[in-house]
């Protein structure tokens, strides 16, 4: 199952911390991995008021980039277990690109960028 927060296809809408919720659960329920899509998730985690850990938690793995809200010139993560992401990293390089990779072991979800707010305040100004 994927989810993906903000939404793009919807105006980059922010989706409900209940409503990913639902879905996640029908989804384990029925035996199938989640994936979120996080391009922007921590612009949805500022929105929400939640921190990005209580997003990523409702997915098995997660995606998110780097050049989107976090200021970046480029860059995407992808988290999950350490054979996912290797699978996924020996994809992507058969294509030509790369990832910085976290494995659930190493990931450090533990709370949003202190200055998310600030940012986040300044884009909705301009």
């Amino acid at each position: 199952m994927l989810q993906e927060n903000t939404h793009v296809c919807s105006g980059g809408r922010v989706v409900a911390f209940e409503h990913m919720q639902a879905i996640a659960e029908m989804a384990r329920a029925q035996g199938v991995p989640v994936h979120l899509d996080g391009a922007r998730i921590f612009n949805a985690a500022t929105a929400l008021g939640r921190p990005a850990s209580d997003l990523a938690q409702l997915a098995e793995t997660v995606s998110f980039n780097l050049n989107k809200g976090l200021c970046a010139p480029l860059g995407a993560i992808l988290a999950g277990t350490s054979d996912f992401v290797n699978d996924a990293l020996r994809v992507r390089q058969m294509f030509g690109g790369g990832w910085l990779t976290i494995t659930g072991e190493q990931s450090g979800w533990r709370k949003n960028s202190p200055r998310s707010m600030e940012l986040s305040s300044i884009r909705r100004q301009l």
